[in-house]
């Protein structure tokens, strides 16, 4: 819905953002990629993989 050159933008305004592109998803993140959702949360939350 967002170009990624537009987060891009955004994350640079925040200066302790981590902007972490999903590959393969879209809209529906978390169903599309719950893999790699799971493993940024887990690492925002600095909780070790299982």
């Amino acid at each position: 819905m967002t170009p990624v050159a537009d987060h891009r933008a955004m994350a640079a305004l925040a200066p302790h953002a981590t902007l972490i592109i999903v590959p393969d998803s879209g809209h529906m993140t978390p169903l599309e990629n719950p893999k790699a959702v799971t493993q940024a949360l887990r690492s925002w939350l600095e909780i070790p993989a299982a």
